[in-house]
């Protein structure tokens, strides 16, 4: 090997490696992120994960810069990244009655209603939290879902607005808070279940748009905008911060765990997959491009449940919904 080969590969890993720790500490210290950074922030999993590739390849290359380079950047990724994805709670159940929910974006484009309401009447959940909810899919729902879900709150809409709960116990309030045109409304019930009271609030908000001008006819991004996902979550935090008691946060937030809004959720709302779930929860896209990529499996976790109050997560699920391009996800509480 080459004198100049283990110095060239040192100073890459040390960089690669310099990159992951400044980006945790950068977002770490709440610094406002530039742009690109924000856009980053969706993908760093996958960019910094080969990170746990270096150490395998330490044998390969004799320098001890370079072996430290590759545990260190390993270190930083597995501590940030992968810790998270194991449960940071027993799962052993206490005597009373739980609590199995289920969170589904169905896709506004999709048709086939029928084999919606036939995956979640399987799933036997308590309650339901839909997004994306059409008129075609309130028909089946009606249809074969009514006697297992007596208590249905559905809000159609035309193109990503459409929100909807069902649950096998009674509401005893249900509002619906709509925003400025162009906004996803939030669903805000009370439910009477066996032994409390709870609130559930089924949530949307819009998604982050890159905005791109053409140089020599390519298409190149020079913004990342998230104001109006920013938007959104602020305002759900707004109504969530009032409830009282027992509550679940239920939707696809259309951010991941690195973006900045999720850390805008009171740390008093737990996460139910960082609490009892296992791996990293992936539900987006599912038989969809991304960037013109049809990719062979979800890239992202956008779909959530947050609980507050007495609950305590006990397994967190994800499964696939027909015809959507987001995994549901079922959550057992307790």
């Amino acid at each position: 090997m080459h004198p100049w080969i283990p110095t060239t590969l040192t100073l890459l890993a040390w960089l690669y490696a310099g990159a992951l720790g400044g980006y945790l500490l950068w977002t770490g210290l709440h610094l406002p992120r530039p742009w690109w950074l924000r856009a980053l922030s969706t993908v760093s999993f996958w960019l910094f994960l080969p990170v746990l590739g270096l150490p395998l390849t330490i044998p390969l290359v004799p320098s001890l810069g370079y072996g430290l380079a590759a545990a260190c950047g390993a270190l930083l990724f597995a501590s940030h990244y992968l810790w998270p994805m194991i449960p940071r709670r027993p799962l052993a159940r206490a005597a009373g009655s739980d609590l199995k929910v289920m969170s589904a974006n169905l896709l506004k484009y999709n048709v086939h209603a029928d084999e919606i309401a036939e995956t979640i009447a399987a799933e036997q959940a308590d309650i339901v939290a839909l997004q994306e909810l059409k008129p075609e899919h309130i028909r089946a729902i009606e249809e074969r879902l009514a006697t297992i879900y007596p208590y249905r709150h559905l809000y159609p809409g035309e193109d990503c607005e459409g929100m909807g709960l069902l649950s096998r116990y009674p509401f005893l309030s249900v509002e619906l808070h709509k925003g400025e045109p162009g906004t996803n409304p939030t669903q805000v019930a009370r439910v009477r279940l066996p032994e409390r009271e709870a609130w559930i609030v089924n949530v949307h908000p819009r998604i982050p748009r890159f905005r791109l001008r053409r140089i020599m006819g390519l298409p190149i991004p020079y913004d990342y905008d998230t104001s109006e996902r920013r938007a959104d979550v602020e305002e759900i935090v707004r109504l969530v911060e009032g409830l009282e008691g027992d509550a679940l946060l239920l939707g696809d937030l259309n951010t991941t765990p690195e973006c900045a809004e999720y850390r805008l959720i009171p740390r008093r709302w737990r996460d139910a997959h960082r609490e009892a779930g296992w791996g990293p929860g992936l539900t987006f896209p599912v038989k969809a491009p991304f960037l013109g990529v049809y990719m062979p499996f979800p890239l992202f976790r956008l779909d959530y449940v947050f609980y507050t109050g007495s609950w305590r997560a006990l397994h967190t699920r994800t499964g696939t919904m027909p015809g959507s391009d987001h995994r549901y996800l079922i959550v057992e509480l307790h």
